[in-house]
């Protein structure tokens, strides 16, 4: 990935912007490596970021008397980042995010995100944990983890002095020890998200609503790692080659760990450098992928409820034991069920009569 303090800038109104972004990139490591970076000066570079891409966006455009020489094509490689060592409890093939820019909450998970590297994650650990910290900041954009985060920024009270610390508190925060919940939850990923198993046609389906109504009330739903993965990115990653337009300007956008830089064996994967601020282009395949699990579980159950068919009646919109054509069910008020209490007293009474009268009459016969 081309580093901006390295490449040759460009003339006139945009040379100015390259060098803006340099320093914004500068101002990002200084803090990384000093430790002592706060909330007001990541906020201010960060807004420093943003009005330079507002000014960039609104350059006025070229006069068509003028014709600029067209761009060099730009390789882009995405290198590979080191695998944390076997003795880390995620050292399975965890990948990050493409992009984590913020663009669907106008920037403030970008500033969350850079605070809580800062607050959590000591130049020691960081780089043995990256993919982990990755894989866990992927699953606190939603719900009550967000909650959680903004309260942990926010009192900056919560030191993490490493990455066993912080998942202990993670998971006692989000990873209840319930059979049910954890029941639900694999229930919901199987029916729901991959749609290979029918709710209906579940073991226990005595239990499906109570499952239901447990997972309506969990606010984070999260996947294992495997599936992560696997949902993530392509086994392979080819040299990208973008193309762009005569006097096209490149606008540099916040990245969020797209991808490091190749380093010896013996260097270190930035162990204190927090957010790495260049020039990336990011390809239209990665740009397609799809941003996260959906979270509102109550809105894919109305969904899949529509498309429910009951194996008794074979209508839509309900399950088998929800049917009003079952036999063992009866529907029916407390004034309804006064009376047939009634008739079932009064039958017995008459039985019992009846069955009092056969047996005066037979003493009749053998007296």
């Amino acid at each position: 990935m081309a580093d901006p303090a390295s490449a040759k800038p460009p003339s006139g109104s945009s040379g100015k912007a390259w060098q803006h972004l340099v320093a914004i990139k500068q101002n990002f490591q200084d803090l990384a490596n000093a430790q002592t970076a706060t909330t007001t000066a990541i906020r201010d570079l960060t807004r420093q970021l943003a009005d330079l891409a507002t000014a960039l966006n609104s350059t006025p455009t070229i006069p068509p008397a003028v014709v600029p020489s067209p761009a060099p094509a730009v390789v882009v490689e995405l290198a590979p980042i080191v695998m944390a060592p076997k003795s880390c409890e995620f050292h399975a093939c965890l990948l990050l995010l493409a992009m984590f820019t913020g663009d669907h909450s106008d920037g403030r998970w970008f500033i969350q995100a850079c605070k809580l590297y800062f607050t959590m994650a000591p130049a020691s650990h960081f780089a043995l944990h990256t993919r982990a910290i990755g894989w866990a900041l992927i699953q606190i954009q939603e719900g009550c983890s967000a909650n959680y985060v903004e309260c942990v920024v926010q009192e900056e009270i919560t030191q993490f002095t490493s990455w066993d610390n912080f998942w202990d508190c993670f998971a006692w925060e989000f990873y209840k020890a319930d059979m049910e919940a954890t029941t639900s939850l694999t229930l919901e990923l199987e029916a729901y998200y991959q749609h290979e198993h029918d709710i209906d046609l579940h073991p226990d389906d005595t239990q499906v609503e109570a499952w239901m109504t447990a997972a309506c009330k969990q606010a984070f739903i999260i996947k294992t790692e495997a599936n992560f993965t696997c949902s993530w990115f392509p086994a392979k990653t080819a040299k990208q080659v973008p193309t762009f337009a005569p006097g096209q300007i490149l606008v540099a956008s916040p990245c969020f760990l797209l991808a490091a830089p190749a380093l010896a064996p013996s260097q270190p994967l930035f162990p204190s450098l927090m957010v790495h601020i260049a020039l990336v282009l990011v390809p239209a395949a990665l740009k397609s992928l799809p941003m996260g699990m959906l979270m509102d579980i109550n809105k894919m159950h109305a969904a899949c409820m529509a498309e429910v068919i009951c194996h008794r009646c074979s209508q839509k919109g309900h399950y088998k034991q929800d049917c009003l054509f079952c036999h063992h069910l009866h529907f029916m008020d407390d004034k309804a069920k006064d009376e047939l209490t009634m008739q079932l007293l009064a039958q017995q009474d008459m039985l019992a009569a009846e069955s009092q009268a056969a047996t005066s009459d037979d003493s009749d016969i053998y007296v």
